[in-house]
């Protein structure tokens, strides 16, 4: 469970959150909706531990992870997040990309699990080559994946599948709804487009002058 409570955030006299509070039970989805501006991704940050919230709490399985001057590592918090760019480590491969997001098995079984992962994302072919050797749609399947392998208890998608076409989000979709089923983690999901947020059965939030409401 995520519990959002009371965050304020301001970058100098522009004030982008004012005192958001929300809930995510284990499992479910948000859809976080909103004007280019509003403060989406800067909400996305803060629960992945990129910014200390100026004001309020963020809670997570019973956890503290940020609170003003108290902020819990990104590596810690049992959180993936998926940029609009892939965000690759340049001098990974995409199986060494992937691969270090799992962490939790042996050595051979984690070969095992790459394997699986690797075959699952449709991105088994590429473990060889290196982020500058893909296409925009590759680089996107390698970063969902890398994420999913993580198996995190909160997964932060921040216009994941933007300017991308439509055959790839085609095949994404279905790919990202099985997976967090599997997993059993919360999403939060920051998209421009409302049949996206449908198709992953998402409770949809609008973010607006600093606070969440329901869609309009």
């Amino acid at each position: 469970m995520l519990e959002i409570k009371g965050i304020a955030k301001a970058f100098g006299t522009l004030r982008v959150l004012a005192g958001v509070s929300m809930r995510v039970e284990q499992g479910e989805r948000v859809a976080l909706r909103g004007a280019t501006g509003s403060g989406k991704t800067t909400f996305l940050r803060l629960i992945a531990g990129l910014e200390e919230p100026d004001a309020g709490e963020i809670w997570a399985g019973g956890a503290r992870l940020s609170a003003p001057g108290k902020l819990v590592p990104p590596h810690r918090r049992g959180v993936a997040m998926v940029f609009q760019s892939p965000c690759l480590w340049p001098h990974m491969t995409v199986a060494e990309n992937v691969g270090f997001a799992i962490t939790d098995t042996n050595r051979a079984s984690r070969r095992d699990v790459l394997r699986r992962v690797l075959e699952t994302w449709g991105v088994g072919e590429l473990a060889g080559r290196y982020p500058d050797q893909l296409s925009t749609g590759q680089a996107r399947k390698v970063a969902v994946a890398r994420a999913m392998a993580k198996r995190p208890r909160i997964l932060l998608m921040d216009e994941a599948l933007v300017n991308l076409d439509v055959q790839t989000q085609e095949e994404l979709l279905p790919l990202i709804d099985t997976a967090a089923s599997e997993i059993g983690c919360s999403m939060m999901y920051v998209t421009h487009a409302p049949a996206e947020a449908d198709r992953l059965g998402c409770r949809s939030l609008w973010l607006r002058n600093g606070r969440l409401d329901a869609c309009p």
